[in-house]
């Protein structure tokens, strides 16, 4: 009696040791090639028995690994692998053989990605990263009486070879469960013409080609643990992908898949596809005279067993780079030529606009104490070529200091007031017509009002002063028309641009960098070049005079000054010019009560003006 039960406790002890029962009694696999090179794939499958969920390793990598077929590229192995595996989706399914994927898909429960999870637990997956795949731990027990659904994303594994393409890549190599009723059904878009597929495996299979688009292969039993590889070749150039082996590999192939058929892989199989390998690589030289595809070449020839095959490959090779070399002396030789050309070409350019505007009437003196007898805005227009809204709050300024209208305070309140309204200048009528509109007098909260208010005419009214004034100063003389001159330069830069990019080559990198950097900043130059007449560039030379004179102001004896009533037209023009807080400190030194009454118009000035155009910008 004791026997019976120390055995009865023995055996309850051993069940957990006891491997469960279940299989794949169906499994449907749908693989799409993308025009990028991807693959996405579908599975849908059913089991039987008693489980928790399965265990589904997705590989990308190490397609060539215990593969005969991986030593058609010997260099070049890495070719077979995908970049990455993406996983789309996980869902629980009633698996039919008559409904389509679309179907599954429509009709099954979405899971969910967790980090973890445990055994019991429905609708949830787990991701965990392999060193060429990925895992996935599908959590769907039996007693949900659901099925299994996925979908995942191989990308770019896809080889573009001279004269076909092709996907190698391992379907199944370590499933647990044993697989009954697999299904694999291959699209290929827009193939029309070549189409074959190998099925690698000690297993029954059906291949079956349906059209030039799809491959569908069938296995009846697939043990668990047993791999399952295939190759399917196809047209060249349907497929834009960036791995290519620049090799002609469709006899090759056959030769290998029908030694694998026959079971008659011999020893050498490798080292014979290493030299055909070499040999179609140090032939693609031959042709080409490229310094990459003879690094190649060698790289292969080197790789093989030393005999008299290697000798006249390397003797072919040796023949070839004298050739190499010399193409290469004659590409820099050219390369620099042309560089060297173009920039000739820029320093001619350069040389000639110096030679015709190099020598220039210049205000040689450091001080000019005169004030021009032209409007404000002119002189930053001789200075910069541009117009600014300090001129706009010195051309008012000026119209004050010339009692065209008047600017006074009554009860915190600032007033403008026309005072003068005969024998204006057109920039000074578009400026009283901006101020006032149709008003004789305005606050400068009206003015404020206005310009948020009815914004889009207060901005037509302040385009229409700064076109005249543009337009004025545009006609005074000071510039020279170079527009010729800037366009031949501007397509001179963007010539040396593409010479510099599309020229770039290893012997003569440093060459290209010079003529691209040259080319960007002499296209810089051109595009805002422009160059003064004689009256300009000695305006110019004045204008920077008496702007010096205006900085130094204080450093002069008060006697040698300008009278006092002139303070205020030296203001104005020094608002343009950019030195105003340089005038107000001398000022303060001299006169302080006079400083702070010009200081505090300017500044209302200022104020309304910068207030008023932010407000109408705004609220357009």
């Amino acid at each position: 009696m004791k026997k019976i039960i120390f055995f009865f406790m023995f055996f309850l002890g051993c069940l957990p040791l006891v491997k469960a029962q279940y299989n794949i009694t169906d499994y449907r696999v749908d693989l799409t090639v993308l025009e990028n090179g991807d693959v996405v794939v579908i599975e849908a499958f059913k089991m039987d028995g008693v489980y928790n969920g399965i265990e589904r390793n997705v590989y990308y990598q190490d397609n060539y690994t215990g593969y005969y077929g991986n030593s058609i590229i010997a260099v070049d192995r890495e070719l077979y692998d995908g970049d990455d595996v993406e996983l789309l989706e996980v869902r629980a399914i009633n698996f039919t053989n008559t409904d389509t994927f679309i179907e599954l898909r429509e009709n099954g429960d979405l899971f969910k990605d967790v980090n973890d999870a445990i055994k019991g637990q429905h609708g949830v997956y787990t991701i965990t990263s392999l060193t060429n795949g990925e895992k996935y731990k599908i959590y769907n027990p039996s007693k949900m009486n659901k099925d299994f659904y996925l979908s995942y994303t191989l990308e770019n594994m896809i080889i573009n070879h001279e004269d076909i393409s092709e996907l190698t890549m391992y379907l199944f190599k370590d499933m647990e469960e044993a697989i009954n009723n697999l299904e694999i059904t291959i699209h290929i878009a827009g193939n029309k013409n070549l189409l074959r597929t190998w099925v690698h495996g000690n297993f029954d299979k059906t291949i079956n080609i349906v059209d030039e688009e799809t491959v569908q292969i069938y296995i009846p039993h697939l043990e668990d643990s047993q791999e399952l590889d295939f190759r399917i070749v196809f047209d060249a150039g349907i497929i834009d992908s960036d791995k290519r082996s620049h090799q002609v590999v469709l006899e090759q192939i056959e030769k290998i898949e029908e030694k694998l058929i026959s079971n008659d892989v011999e020893v050498d199989d490798d080292s014979n596809s290493l030299k055909e390998s070499a040999y179609n690589l140090v032939s693609i030289v031959e042709k080409t005279y490229n310094r990459s595809d003879y690094d190649l070449a060698y790289q292969a020839v080197s790789l093989l067993k030393d005999d008299e095959f290697k000798t006249q490959l390397l003797i072919k090779l040796m023949n070839i780079d004298p050739k190499i070399e010399r193409r290469e002396v004659i590409l820099k030789v050219v390369l620099t030529s042309i560089m060297a050309f173009w920039l000739v070409g820029l320093m001619i350019i350069i040389y000639q606009i110096y030679k015709k505007y190099g020598n220039k009437v210049v205000y040689e003196d450091k001080y000019f104490v005169d004030l021009p007898n032209y409007e404000p805005f002119i002189s930053i227009f001789i200075l910069r070529k541009k117009i600014n809204n300090n001129d706009l709050i010195a051309s008012i300024m000026d119209m004050i200091s010339k009692d065209i209208i008047t600017l006074k305070k009554t009860n915190n309140e600032y007033i403008f007031s026309q005072k003068k309204t005969q024998d204006l200048s057109e920039q000074q009528e578009k400026m009283i017509k901006l101020l006032f509109d149709s008003q004789k007098e305005i606050t400068f909260n009206d003015f404020k009002n206005r310009a948020k208010n009815d914004h889009n005419r207060f901005l037509n009214l302040y385009s229409n002063w700064f076109n005249k004034a543009d337009d004025i100063a545009s006609t005074k003389g000071y510039y020279v028309n170079v527009t010729i001159l800037k366009t031949i330069g501007v397509i001179y830069s963007i010539i040396g641009v593409f010479l510099g990019v599309f020229l770039l080559d290893k012997n003569t990198y440093f060459s290209s960098i010079v003529i691209f950097l040259l080319s960007i900043v002499s296209l810089g130059c051109f595009i805002v070049f422009y160059e003064r007449t004689a009256e300009g560039n000695e305006e110019y030379t004045k204008l920077l005079a008496l702007k010096r004179f205006m900085c130094d102001f204080s450093k002069f004896d008060p006697k040698m000054l300008p009278d006092m009533k002139d303070w205020k037209s030296y203001f104005v023009y020094s608002i343009s010019l950019g030195c105003e807080k340089n005038l107000i400190k001398a000022f303060n030194k001299i006169d302080h009560l006079k400083c702070v009454e010009i200081a505090d118009e300017y500044k209302s000035v200022e104020n309304i003006i910068n207030e008023s155009l932010n407000l109408a910008y705004f609220k357009h």
